[in-house]
């Protein structure tokens, strides 16, 4: 499992020196700062990602593997991809370790804001760079080490903002959902998301069953230890010939997440999916 820590877990302010600080005491094997890009031009779009320009070797490739990742995500959405590059920034130029600035979208763009705030594409993007880091620590020989999280902005310095939206606060709530994955042990990979646009209910669908009596079983168990409130069988139709069950309504998708992340890590079911629906 991640080991993370955080620069910041609320909206507080720390000085540039302090933020590189914090993951050199911690001798972190990986050092992420997320923000999000603005322009006076409000057509800017995309991601892009940046190192030290005078970055060690074992930097570069660590990037690369990383920025793939991120890129694949990017190409499956149609989001522009704008590169990796080179930054003299701060955070880069003191952290002692493998050290990548990610620009995670425009907040000055509409279309990018609205991602922004959609809980599914944030839920997604959670995940993305929770797989971006473990590939990125494994490429390091690190599969299990600790990672430094840096929530860009905080406090009274805002950064970007438009109208409501402050950077401040999208890369924050990023950046903890990012923790949570990243901790959430077995999960990774075993949770698949069915969700439409505009969804306001969410609900865990288990995977596939042989029989209605394994089905039953599994779901009451879940039930009587309390890791479900609700849930009702589904029977399959003829073609997959089978059966399943579903959760209650959740109204939140973090809250349909973190319990189907706790069901996966109890080893009791090895896949679900998130529904996400409008009702």
């Amino acid at each position: 499992m991640v080991n993370v820590i955080l620069t910041r877990s609320t909206d507080t302010y720390l000085m540039l020196s302090e933020r590189a600080n914090i993951a050199n005491r911690a001798g972190v094997d990986l050092f992420l700062s997320f923000h999000e890009n603005s322009a006076t031009n409000q057509s800017a779009t995309g991601y892009e990602d940046y190192i030290s320009g005078n970055a060690a070797s074992t930097t570069i490739a660590a990037r690369s593997v990383f920025h793939n990742v991120v890129a694949q995500f990017l190409n499956e959405r149609g989001i522009r991809n704008r590169g990796m590059k080179t930054a003299s920034y701060q955070v880069l130029r003191q952290t002692t370790m493998p050290a990548i600035l990610a620009e995670h979208l425009f907040i000055s763009n509409p279309v990018d804001l609205q991602l922004q705030t959609n809980p599914q594409f944030i839920e997604q993007s959670a995940q993305m760079y929770a797989r971006a880091i473990r590939e990125t620590l494994t490429s390091l020989g690190k599969a299990n080490g600790t990672v430094c999280l840096d929530a860009g902005h905080g406090g009274h310095d805002t950064g970007a903002v438009n109208g409501q939206e402050h950077e401040k606060n999208h890369v924050l709530r990023l950046v903890l959902r990012i923790k949570q994955v990243l901790e959430g042990g077995n999960a990774a990979g075993k949770i698949e998301y069915r969700i439409m646009d505009g969804a306001q209910a969410f609900r865990i669908q288990s995977g596939r069953f042989e029989t209605q009596e394994a089905m039953e079983t599994a779901m009451n168990n879940l039930l009587r230890e309390g890791y479900l409130l609700y849930a009702e069988p589904q029977q399959l139709n003829s073609s997959e010939n089978g059966w399943r069950f579903i959760s209650g309504r959740y109204t939140l998708l973090p809250a349909a997440v973190d319990a189907a992340t706790k069901i996966i890590n109890t080893g009791k079911l090895g896949y679900v999916t998130i529904i996400g629906t409008i009702d």
